[in-house]
């Protein structure tokens, strides 16, 4: 892994020097600054007060400083997995890491470069304003929100910066910011994370309710048991393609995989202590549905598929 900090200024940027022999290192190094400047360039070609260039006026500012660096690493990864953020064990000295082939990637398709930058600017913003970010890095849940949080910024970019100076996109960037147009970023993370994300977002919110005594735990429960008799009633109807049989795959896999967990915590908290009697049964009848969700899952070789569908449509997003 190579450091590289990237230096520059408001309105000049400082090159580093290259030496006459011009060997791959110092060549992308230095197309690295220029990658750096023409982002810059790109963001503040209109005046704006987006969140696009509220993120980026701090983060520049940090890597003009030398606050936040460039880990540049020689690694064969797949594309979209080519950038990334990250900071030591005590949370401090922050870097976006990057890998010397998106770096080179640039001179044929910078849309791609520019948006996963992005995607990491979003990220060292958060790292610098929110304090919890830190904090919940071992954090599942909050880890995912976070992403869809930087998957949101990288697609406004995308719409409202690449797109109007008419950069050739991505299958990727098209896919993000179609998504991100349509209202949400479900599909998204249906496909690169197996979530079905607004069904996330309900539970999480339940979670936020209860501990600010607007929802009981009978609510929750109830409303996972009726969710999840609904999804297995919907599995005996013939499914129209492949596409909607893994968004249905992947959201019964979200209710058997993800939301017990915000549901143990629930029951798991001091609050809860007091309620237990309440909803025993209840709970009974949440591992019942579990069981039987884990045995539709297994049926069909449902799980093979989704991973195959998956594993398919990111290797395109990946070319």
């Amino acid at each position: 892994m190579k450091i590289k900090v990237v230096v520059f200024a408001i309105f000049f940027f400082l090159l580093i020097s290259i030496s006459s022999s011009f060997s791959q290192e110092n060549q992308i190094d230095a197309l690295l600054n220029n990658i750096v400047a023409d982002l810059h360039r790109v963001v503040f070609s209109k005046p704006s007060d987006s969140l696009i260039n509220k993120y980026c006026t701090m983060i520049f500012d940090k890597i003009n400083k030398h606050e936040l660096v460039f880990n540049i690493v020689k690694e064969e990864t797949p594309l979209l997995s080519s950038t990334g953020f990250g900071f030591d064990e005590n949370g401090l000295n922050p870097y976006i890491v990057i890998n010397d082939k998106l770096i080179l990637r640039y001179k044929t398709q910078p849309s791609i470069v520019l948006s996963m930058l992005i995607h990491e600017i979003a990220h060292a913003y958060f790292y610098y304003t929110d304090k919890y970010f830190v904090q919940n890095k071992d954090n599942e849940l909050e880890h995912f929100f976070y992403e869809m949080d930087a998957r949101r910024i990288e697609a406004m970019f995308i719409l409202d910066y690449l797109i109007p100076l008419n950069y050739q996109l991505s299958l990727y960037e098209k896919y993000l910011y179609n998504s991100h147009k349509s209202g949400s970023l479900s599909g998204v993370a249906m496909l690169f994370d197996k979530i079905n994300s607004d069904v996330l977002y309900k539970y999480y919110n339940f979670q936020l309710q209860f501990f600010q005594n607007k929802c009981s735990l009978e609510t929750v429960f109830s409303s996972f048991i009726s969710d999840s008799n609904q999804l297995l009633l919907m599995y005996e109807k013939p499914f129209e393609n492949d596409w909607n049989r893994y968004t249905f795959l992947i959201t019964l896999y979200t209710y058997y995989n993800n939301i017990p967990k915000i549901i143990n915590q629930l029951v798991n908290s001091e609050k809860a202590l007091s309620q237990s009697s309440q909803y025993s049964k209840h709970f009974d009848e949440m591992n019942k549905l579990l069981n039987t969700i884990q045995f539709t899952l297994a049926n069909n070789s449902n799980l093979s598929f989704i991973d195959k569908f998956s594993n398919d449509l990111i290797i395109k997003m990946n070319q």
